[in-house]
């Protein structure tokens, strides 16, 4: 009887912890810590958000996408985004940061804002 119960008992622990991985990755924070500036504060900042964590994650429309992915969402659409709202966390490198940026350049988006933090401020 033993023998016979135990592959249920193995399936039923493999479900817990899949969705225990699952739930603590739905809530997952996408903002992060932005960098600081001393320039004017813009009044309204219009365009399509993308986030880029402190991993060099990238979310675009609260959802995680690779660069192929974003760069295939913006071929797809008919009228790709004017502007974009770069938020890309302060901890992020070069290395992830740069190439995010050449892609919107080759899609033809025109204008990229980077949003940072006031000096100073609780964010920054």
């Amino acid at each position: 009887m033993d023998a016979s119960i135990t592959p249920l008992i193995n399936i039923v622990f493999l479900l817990l912890l899949f969705f225990i991985v699952v739930g603590s990755l739905s809530t997952m924070e996408l903002r992060g810590t932005l960098p600081e500036s001393n320039t004017e504060r813009l009044a309204d900042i219009q365009g399509d958000v993308l986030v880029m964590n402190a991993n060099g994650m990238i979310f675009w429309k609260n959802r995680q996408v690779t660069l192929g992915e974003l760069e295939e969402s913006f071929q797809q659409s008919a009228s790709g985004p004017d502007r974009i709202v770069l938020q890309a966390d302060r901890e992020v490198t070069t290395g992830h940061l740069i190439p995010l940026l050449e892609a919107l350049q080759r899609q033809g988006i025109a204008s990229r804002i980077m949003v940072t933090a006031a000096a100073g401020s609780p964010n920054g």
